[in-house]
């Protein structure tokens, strides 16, 4: 196949890619971000909840699941607000590419979120105006702009 990336074993490097998916949670006009753990991808960087989508799971299970596990919410789950790419580099000879969907989800009440420390170091609930002081990656600071414009603001 002329033009197209192969890996060791001679298959399409495309065959790699991953699907992820992302809450951008919103309560009261604030955002969650989670600081990632020193693990890698993004180690110590501000993220939104999420993960990768495994076998057999349609996106919105994955995203019901990866929310859970990492804040112990059960969102409300909205429409998808962003498509973005990322990648991971595994190795020094293996880069995996990541398309993730961020979609918007709303929690109720007053719960704090309950970390899986694995994953997962601090937690913010951030406005418009703070996520610039956030280092993320860039896809998922894209992610939570396009989140913030989805809020409709309240008069005072």
């Amino acid at each position: 196949m002329p033009n197209v990336r192969v890996d060791p074993k001679g298959f399409p490097r495309y065959l790699w890619t991953q699907v992820g998916v992302k809450a951008a949670i919103l309560r009261r006009e604030k955002l969650l971000i989670l600081q990632r753990s020193q693990r890698p991808p993004h180690a110590g960087q501000w993220d939104l909840a999420g993960g990768g989508v495994e076998e057999g799971e349609s996106l919105e299970q994955a995203l019901r699941r990866e929310v859970l596990e990492e804040t112990g919410y059960r969102p409300r789950i909205g429409p998808p607000i962003f498509v973005g790419t990322s990648s991971w580099r595994k190795t020094p000879t293996l880069t995996i590419p990541f398309v993730v969907i961020t979609y918007r989800c709303e929690v109720t009440g007053s719960k704090e979120p309950r970390l899986d420390r694995n994953e997962h170091t601090a937690y913010r609930w951030i406005l418009p105006t703070e996520l610039s002081h956030y280092r993320m990656p860039s896809h998922m600071a894209a992610a939570a702009r396009r989140a913030f414009a989805t809020v409709v603001r309240r008069s005072p």
